[in-house]
């Protein structure tokens, strides 16, 4: 029995031995599981750790997709307006993506889509590493220089533009100078090139004027009016086109040194061509926004002012694709005498006028490149030393707000400012019976507190002078806080046929959300979810690279990731590819004359897997095209009779094979195109009668 035991005591013993040391392996892979875990945390959330004071520039502007990755990390992460910029973070664009590098001494570096570059401060001087595409850099207080593959650009003043493109190396300048290596010296006559080893200047032919490279041009309308002027081309043609290579051009202009012309929102690229020379590429941006608006002071108004309270609140509205605002008041209406200028980027700023008097004040909003002013308006200072009630500003009177808004911080009472401490009440009865919230505050406006329900309130304010002494209560206003509304997808609509790859997903929300989660679905169930995310923003780009039916929702997220508000479910189909189908009829160049007696027929081969055809007509007017006739059908020609729905000029006949099941596309092509000519015969004149009377024959 002893022995027994002992013969099992001893396999025990190394059973706990083997235990140790397994329990002892787990325990450090454990800790080594964890330790990198955290710094997985750490390096996907390292922006979280930065701090904005060591900041060295900006984005001041952007346009799509721009991204950014910390020098001690290998994650691109998605940038937005205002976002902060370190050394030696590298800040890339994509396809007709665009953004501006503001630098905290002035400069600056306009990015054009595809491009790349490295932004690094070394003492008072600022480097950029230029990797790819194409960027446009003003100086600013700091002395500046590009790296560009073995060229160095030591840029003295004026704006630079550089171009690499596999190899090579270009560049241009615009009212300035620039040391390029041991090439000399950059200037307004001279162009930089550096292709297959060698570095030279060459004189240029023809000089651009206006617009400048990464010009901004604002409009309130669909289209701006575009001023070209350029010196040096004999017999010149302008030339437009939506890519830096004019691989497709948009529109040409014959020119004579100067021409005007409308474009559309979007960016564009130009040049000039004279028989075998052509003038550097410059890129503009046409950009249509709301007219930037003085608010406050009103027109033609008085703002109350005292010793104890000097200044007041100047608000302004509009311009929604501004990045800053510069607010300029003058003692004369031509704005020549200016007294105060001041830049901000909100929409509202504290002013303090040196006496009374009456004063003129604009609003010039600034979209890095371009400008929009407000009109000039006028008020007059008052010193009253007795305090007025403060007038109210939002949210207006009766209004509705959802009580995710309410939770998420957004809703805010806000009133002129006219002094410097202020009481605010909240209660649930106009007599103030019932108050649910009650303060004394220094600033002209208080956050809805976040804890508040659905239901009907209302909320008024007075002034306190710097005595403690109140001022009359301003107008009772009434809130209602409702239920979350919904969200509304925007794009795309219902039944959208969409191509291949990136595709943006678009939403308002009157809840005035700050974040919100996309599902793609391949069912409407959301049983086969393939793709989702978050976003900051009312809009997401995602890439869908299967064809197929997808339905797509949109959630409101709370604080703690809960939904408060959610979409109706939207759907979209990428179809399958067919074959395109080869146009017959017309040729292309046809010219087909008003006056044949012969409808206009166009007809094309059969595809294969095709049930229906959908063909289109476009008139063709200075680069743009308008549809002037679209039909579809299962027949592999059309006819069209009545001709008045041509119109005179080119005209670029489309033509997509479909096949339709269930009356939903589930595969289409690729069109055909033809351009043909519609011309308008003169008719011959009605001949003359000269012999009055009758005649009689036999």
């Amino acid at each position: 029995m002893f022995r027994l035991n002992l013969l099992i005591l001893i396999p025990k013993k190394k059973n706990m031995r083997l235990l140790n040391k397994d329990f002892f392996v787990v325990c450090i892979s454990g800790a080594i599981i964890a330790f990198c875990a955290y710094l997985l945390y750490l390096d996907l959330n390292s922006h979280m750790f930065r701090d904005e004071k060591n900041a060295i520039a900006s984005i001041t502007f952007r346009k799509r997709i721009a991204q950014r990755r910390y020098s001690d990390n290998s994650v691109w992460e998605e940038l937005s307006n205002h976002s902060p910029l370190f050394n030696y973070d590298s800040i890339r664009t994509d396809d007709d993506s665009s953004a501006v590098v503001t630098f905290k001494d002035g400069g600056e570096i306009d990015i054009d889509a595809n491009s790349m570059i490295i932004i690094i401060k070394e003492g008072s001087t600022l480097k950029v590493n230029f990797e790819s595409g194409n960027i446009s850099v003003k100086k600013g207080s700091l002395d500046i220089s590009i790296k560009a593959d073995k060229t160095s650009f030591g840029l003295k003043n004026g704006r630079l533009s550089v171009t690499k493109d596999s190899g090579n190396v270009s560049a241009e300048i615009s009212g300035g100078s620039a040391d390029v290596d041991s090439a000399g010296v950059l200037s307004d006559a001279k162009s930089y090139v550096f292709s297959d080893g060698l570095a030279k200047l060459e004189d240029k032919t023809i000089l651009l004027k206006s617009p400048a490279d990464s010009e901004k041009i604002i409009t309130v309308a669909d289209k701006g009016n575009i001023s070209f002027n350029f010196e040096g081309a004999a017999s010149p043609v302008i030339e437009i086109s939506r890519t830096r290579n004019f691989s497709a051009i948009y529109r040409t202009i014959p020119s004579k040194g100067s021409s005007i012309t409308a474009l559309r929102e979007g960016t564009y690229y130009w040049r000039v061509i004279d028989k075998n020379n052509k003038s550097e590429i410059r890129r503009f941006s046409v950009i249509s926004d709301t007219p930037v608006k003085a608010v406050y002071p009103e027109n033609n108004s008085k703002v109350f002012v005292s010793n104890s309270e000097p200044s007041f609140m100047a608000k302004w509205s509009g311009a929604e694709y501004a990045v800053s605002f510069e607010i300029t008041i003058a003692s004369d209406p031509m704005m020549k005498d200016v007294v105060k200028s001041l830049k901000t980027s909100s929409r509202f700023i504290s002013l303090e006028l040196p006496s009374e008097g009456k004063y003129y004040w604009n609003v010039r909003a600034d979209y890095s490149g371009g400008f929009n002013d407000s009109r000039v308006s006028s008020f007059t200072t008052v010193k009253h030393e007795s305090l007025f009630p403060p007038d109210l500003i939002s949210p207006l009177d009766t209004a509705k707000v959802s009580v995710s808004a309410v939770k998420t911080g957004k809703i805010r009472f806000n009133w002129k400012s006219s002094s410097k401490k202020y009481k605010i009440d909240i209660a649930k009865d106009s007599y103030f019976a019932e108050k649910i919230f009650s303060k004394e505050i220094a600033s002209n406006t208080e956050l809805l507190p976040l804890d508040t329900s659905v239901g009907k309130y209302y909320w008024r304010v007075a002034a306190i002078d710097s005595k403690g002494k109140e001022s009359e209560f301003s107008e009772v206003r009434e809130i209602n806080i409702v239920d979350s509304f919904d969200i509304q997808l925007v794009s795309p609509r219902p039944g959208y046929i969409a191509s291949m790859g990136l595709l943006r997903f678009r939403w308002s929300d009157k809840n005035i959300g700050s974040l919100y989660k996309i599902e793609i679905s391949r069912d409407n169930d959301f049983k086969d979810i393939f793709y989702s995310t978050t976003s900051i923003e009312r809009y997401s780009d995602i890439n869908v690279t299967n064809t197929g039916k997808y339905f797509w929702r949109v959630f409101l997220l709370s604080g703690d990731e809960s939904i408060s508000a959610e979409s109706k479910i939207g759907n979209f189909r990428i179809p399958d590819s067919l074959l395109p189908p080869v146009i017959i009829s017309p040729s292309e160049g046809l010219v087909f004359d008003s006056a044949s007696d012969k409808p206009l027929n166009i007809s094309w081969k059969k595809v294969a897997g095709a049930n229906g055809y959908s063909v289109s007509l476009k008139h063709i007017v200075g680069g743009e095209e308008y549809l002037i006739f679209s039909e579809k059908t299962n027949k592999n020609s059309l006819t069209i009779k009545n001709i008045s729905k041509l119109k005179i000029g080119k005209i670029r006949a489309e033509v997509k094979s479909v096949n339709v099941k269930k009356g939903e596309i589930v595969a289409e092509s690729k069109p055909d195109t033809v351009v043909f000519e519609f011309k308008l015969s003169e008719l011959l004149a009605a001949p003359e009668i000269r012999t009055q009377g009758l005649i009689y024959v036999k």
